[in-house]
């Protein structure tokens, strides 16, 4: 049986108002990388994600962890 897979529903954090103030500190200068450890079972979920919204790994993560990061703790020195 021939399916096709199944088109992720946009995630409510994309709709988020915090979005648009991480996506104006994204376009600041980088200042260098983050290691982040994942077991073999959670790098599969973070493909699976990646495929499902059809955007890179890294967008994942950051869609995720900065706008969290931000309500939580700050927006940090961008202010």
């Amino acid at each position: 049986m021939n399916v096709a897979p199944k088109k992720a529903a946009p995630s409510p954090m994309l709709n988020s108002p915090l979005l648009v103030d991480w996506k104006r500190r994204n376009r600041e200068p980088k200042t260098g990388g983050i290691n982040f450890r994942a077991s073999a079972s959670q790098l599969d979920l973070l493909r699976q994600a990646a495929l499902m919204e059809e955007i890179s790994q890294q967008k994942v993560l950051e869609r995720l962890v900065w706008p969290i990061l931000e309500e939580r703790y700050g927006t940090g020195s961008a202010e």
